[in-house]
């Protein structure tokens, strides 16, 4: 009986996680994010907005470093 009690205490954390993530992330709309999305994914996102608004299709960017380009990403 005493081996069987690591399997199943994994098997229950497994199962919790599954649980959480499952109801409380696809349910809900949620989506896991990190520090990448700030820095690099919404400035971009912003500079396309912006050059559309302005009637231009957004080619290159000349924000990110010294230039780069952004419709080919």
């Amino acid at each position: 009986m005493h081996r069987r009690w690591p399997q199943a205490s994994a098997l229950g954390v497994l199962a919790a996680l599954v649980a959480f993530f499952y109801r409380g992330l696809l349910f809900q709309g949620l989506v896991i994010g990190d520090y990448d999305a700030f820095v690099y994914f919404y400035p971009l996102r912003d500079y396309a907005s912006r050059a559309l608004s302005q009637g231009r299709i957004p080619l290159w960017n000349p924000d990110l470093f010294m230039g780069s380009p952004f419709f080919a990403n």
